[in-house]
């Protein structure tokens, strides 16, 4: 993972609204190979393992300038963490992280 790459999060707007969600939070992004739906469908959770949404994965969803679940899936083994960076209306865009950030974060 390059330091700017950014997703887009979706089907989120009901924890906006409850301000569930924070800029600055650190997100869990888990594939979802079980998803009958999405071969490359990649599940957003939150700190306490909440399922909140999914990474965007159809050219209506993603947001421009970010990468779509289909982009990143290949790039991390089972998981990967994000960062709030940016809410907008019912979508997050979110900064991922690189694989040895991940590791230090897991550890604190």
């Amino acid at each position: 993972m390059k330091e700017n790459d950014f997703i887009t999060i979706t089907n989120i707007k009901e924890y906006i609204e409850m301000g569930m969600i924070k800029i600055g939070e650190v997100l869990h992004l888990k594939k979802e190979p079980e998803n009958a739906y999405d071969m490359e469908a990649i599940l957003v959770e939150d700190k306490n393992e909440i399922p909140i949404g999914h990474v965007a994965n159809s050219v209506n969803s993603v947001a421009k300038g970010t990468h779509s679940a289909g982009y990143i899936y290949h790039s991390f083994k089972d998981s990967i963490l994000c960062t709030v960076k940016f809410i907008y209306h019912d979508m997050i865009i979110a900064q991922l992280h690189s694989s040895r950030e991940d590791s230090e974060d897991m550890r604190n």
